[in-house]
């Protein structure tokens, strides 16, 4: 019961350990995903941004000239006809003005880096740095989970090529069409996502303490009714192998075997052992007169009367069609005889039903006992209890005859 209990439990853990790791797995991988959006829409609004020259906005408080604008020679202030001054935001501003918004959103961020920066903080970090130098050997994206001071995260880089409509500002840097000029850096935090794991992870295993309970309810439920169903099947084929079914005495296999263990026994005791061979006087013409049904229930009866005269130690067994054999361990002389007496006044005169009918009948009996100082065989004994029944036979039935010595040595 222990080890289908260990197993059933051992099935649920690994089962809700692989739903834990599926679940991580799909949160890393909506975390990934969520990066690439956010690379693919930087990428396609800077591309915008600079096929269009750039982007001229109003100058004001917060809205500054791009000091790196100036230094690489491009005039990045114009003043409209009614006056307005107006400041040119390239690709790389734009790119850091709308990470400062996501950043206030939803705490994701992106910036650009670039081995030969022109903004300071372009400059890579070691990570940053080794993923730049993999795209210059072919890799088209890479990922990395860490834990931070600020929490775990995921940063991923994606490389930026450079094409015509970027070399208005980067030819002046050496780039030409085609070069890695630099990377999209992207850091999408996962405390929400770890959260949001560790309540998946208590939720499964509740939902696993749960389904081991009720898988080891129904399985234990089973593995009972199993174990009934068993001992049922057991006790069947015990009683085929050992019972006669229509007296529910034990049958003559039986019998003889427990017959040639108690002989043994008082051989090794040397304790007396009694045997009383019991026949049904003219059972024949309770057949004949009332039919095989009714002769049935007569078998029936008396074994029953006849068990009624024993002790529960004895055994009653029957060995021919109307032929019982009693097996008295311990019991002397005297003891079976008065055994034998008691099971022939419980049948005789009494009336029986039998079905529909009511029959009377008599039984004779044979008595003799196993001498334990001598070794005696089974067919031995069997031979001169049948003597003695048959002595009652023919002195009349209906009596109790005994015979303790063979009629040959």
């Amino acid at each position: 019961m222990r080890e289908i209990a260990l197993l059933v439990a051992v099935a649920v853990v690994v089962a809700m350990v692989a739903v834990y790791a599926r679940t991580a797995t799909l949160i890393g991988e909506g975390a990934l995903g969520e990066a690439r959006s956010y690379a693919d829409l930087i990428v396609a609004t800077r591309s915008w941004n600079a096929q269009h020259g750039g982007v001229w906005v109003v100058k004001g408080p917060g809205v500054e000239t791009n000091p790196y604008l100036v230094a690489m020679g491009i005039s990045a202030d114009a003043t409209t006809t009614d006056g307005r001054v107006l400041t040119l935001r390239n690709p790389a501003v734009m790119t850091r003005e709308i990470s400062s918004l996501l950043l206030r959103s939803d705490g994701a961020t992106f910036h650009l880096v670039s081995l030969k920066p022109v903004n300071p903080a372009a400059t890579p970090d070691l990570w940053e740095r080794a993923s730049l130098l993999a795209f210059d050997t072919g890799v088209t994206e890479r990922w990395v989970s860490a834990n931070t001071t600020t929490g775990p995260e995921l940063r991923y880089m994606r490389p930026l090529v450079t094409d015509a409509s970027c070399l208005v500002c980067h030819a002046r840097q050496g780039y030409r069409a085609g070069d890695i000029r630099g990377a999209i850096s992207v850091v999408i935090p996962l405390a929400r996502q770890n959260s949001q794991a560790a309540i998946n992870a208590l939720i499964l295993g509740l939902l696993g303490l749960a389904v081991t309970g009720v898988l080891l309810t129904i399985t234990l439920t089973l593995v009972r009714r199993m174990r009934g169903e068993l001992r049922k099947a057991q006790v069947a084929l015990v009683e085929a192998a050992t019972i006669d079914h229509l007296t529910r005495t034990s049958n003559r296999r039986h019998t003889l075997e427990r017959l040639a263990e108690e002989i043994e026994r008082a051989r090794r005791t040397k304790e007396p052992l009694g045997l009383l061979m019991v026949d049904i006087d003219h059972f024949k013409d309770v057949n004949d007169e009332l039919g095989h049904a009714a002769g049935d229930g007569v078998l029936s009866a008396v074994a029953q009367r006849i068990t009624g005269a024993t002790r529960p130690y004895d055994l009653v067994g029957r060995i021919g069609g109307e032929e019982f054999l009693v097996v008295a361990p311990n019991a002397d002389l005297e003891g079976a005889t008065s055994m034998a007496e008691r099971a022939r006044s419980q049948v005789s005169g009494a009336t029986i039903e039998a079905g529909a009918h009511e029959a009377t009948v008599t039984i004779s009996l044979g008595v003799t006992l196993v001498d334990p100082d001598e070794a005696e065989a089974l067919d031995r004994a069997l031979a001169r209890v049948d003597a003695a029944l048959y002595a009652s036979k023919g002195a009349g039935r209906d009596r109790v005859s005994v015979r303790l010595r063979d009629d040959t040595p």
